[in-house]
């Protein structure tokens, strides 16, 4: 006969069994989610950095492509002006042609400064200054001006006396007016040969800096036009604007190196 001896073994503690329970807890806890945490934050580290790198490629693209849209438009005015200022409209006989007195003349020339006018949408108005024996200044919206201010006749001269046949002003004044704001592209008639006149493109300013507004990317950024020498020409706040320290030195910056064929910023006094 098979005799069982029974030996009680003391309890253990609880606060031992407490110990023993978390220990074993925390090692199993640790085996289970340390892989998936270093897995996790090898991920996070990868993902952000590719992540921000995607958001500045497409940042930048989105950029360039804004730019590329305006220098497009304003290339493609550049060119237009162009062609205009060989128009046989626009030849040397307009500078003896008293336009006040030739109806049929000067209603020709209206509906070709209008035909131009509606031909670009960014253009807001042209002007034709011709400088006969009483210089003035033809537009689609004022009609015929006569070129009274010894101070505009002085401006309009000192554009015609430009090695370059077409250029851009920043804030050239239309006649009679003080306009401080606007931009204009200027082009010398005739196309070849001693000028007489210019053919003035003043752009919409509004939609201009609508334009100049696309190539922001946020609150934080900003977007400008300025000239070769790091003046502001327009900006996507409008005319009127108090200029960050970054903004005037990422212009003045910008101004260093910046040149541009077809620029030309002219201010004359009134």
């Amino acid at each position: 006969m098979n005799h069982f001896v029974q030996r009680d073994w003391p309890d253990r503690p609880p606060a031992i069994k407490g110990r023993f329970y978390r220990k074993s807890l925390l090692i199993v806890l640790s085996i289970t989610c340390l892989p998936t945490a270093i897995i996790g934050i090898t991920l996070y580290l990868l993902g952000s950095s590719h992540i921000g790198k995607e958001v500045t490629s497409s940042n930048e693209a989105l950029l360039l492509n804004a730019v590329k849209r305006i220098n497009g438009d304003l290339n493609q005015l550049e060119l237009t002006a162009t062609q205009w200022a060989f128009d046989p409209r626009f030849d040397g006989s307009l500078r003896n042609v008293d336009l006040k007195d030739q109806y049929t003349v000067t209603q020709n020339l209206y509906r070709t400064l209008t035909v131009m006018k509606g031909f670009y949408p960014l253009v807001d108005q042209v002007h034709l200054f011709v400088d006969g024996k009483s210089p003035v200044v033809v537009s689609d919206f004022d009609g015929i001006e006569a070129v009274s201010s010894p101070g505009d006749l002085a401006g309009y001269r000192a554009v015609m006396s430009s090695k370059q046949g077409a250029f851009w002003l920043n804030g050239f004044p239309r006649v009679n007016r003080s306009d401080d704001h606007t931009v204009a592209l200027v082009h010398k008639v005739p196309g070849i040969g001693q000028p007489y006149g210019t053919l003035i493109f003043y752009l919409d300013r509004d939609k201009l800096v609508s334009l100049v507004h696309e190539l922001s990317l946020g609150k934080a950024g900003s977007s400008f036009i300025i000239d070769e020498k790091g003046r502001f020409v327009v900006t996507e706040k409008g005319a009127a604007f108090r200029r960050t320290p970054f903004e005037t030195a990422l212009a003045a910056e910008i101004g260093l190196v910046c040149t541009g064929p077809t620029s030309l910023p002219l201010r004359f006094p009134r």
